[in-house]
């Protein structure tokens, strides 16, 4: 599965939006003073990668710790022993 995503800072954490290609970051960005990150995500079974930025949130850049809290918010289970996924710019 492929996208986009926003990373949110919620009232306690930050929490992944995932939005599809077809739209733009901005049109789902809400109160902008609380993102943290934007990007684009692809999700293959437990590996999870993301990279890039976000032009329509000025240029707004994904983070290596995003794949850890895409993972954890949509539940997927590393492997004992495997690292977090990848990630890329």
């Amino acid at each position: 599965m492929r996208g986009k995503y926003i990373v949110f800072q919620g009232q306690f954490s930050e929490v992944a939006v995932l939005i599809p290609n077809w739209t733009k970051h901005a049109e789902h960005a809400g109160n902008r003073k609380r993102i943290i990150s934007a990007g684009f995500f692809d999700i293959q079974g437990k590996n999870v990668l993301v990279w890039g930025n976000s032009v329509s949130l000025g240029n707004i850049e994904s983070r290596r710790e995003d794949i850890s809290l895409i993972k954890k918010s949509f539940k997927i289970e590393n492997k004992e022993g495997e690292k977090n996924g990848k990630g890329r710019k």
